[in-house]
């Protein structure tokens, strides 16, 4: 009975307690890690921002060349030189 509680003694000293240390550090190194990677940066922000509105402006400048286009001679406007969804009327 005794050398089981020498031993229990033992690993608690040797081997449970740093584990236990390890254990707790890399927890809280962990928890803290969310707050440290989910902040951007201000200039990545900025770039993303200036990228989305260069893609919105495209698409706007795309709609209004394809609205522009006339059809035939008549002077209808459509989208005879694009493919289009809808028929011309």
């Amino acid at each position: 009975m005794v050398q089981f509680l020498l031993l229990m003694v033992a690993l608690d000293k040797l081997y449970y307690s740093p584990l236990g240390k390890f254990m707790d550090e890399r927890d809280s190194t962990i928890r803290e890690m969310p707050t440290t990677r989910c902040s951007t940066p201000p200039t990545t922000r900025t770039q993303k921002d200036r990228t989305i509105r260069g893609f919105l402006e495209l698409r706007i400048r795309e709609k209004e060349e394809v609205s522009d286009l006339e059809v035939g001679s008549g002077g209808e406007k459509g989208c005879c030189a694009v493919r289009c969804r809808r028929p011309p009327s």
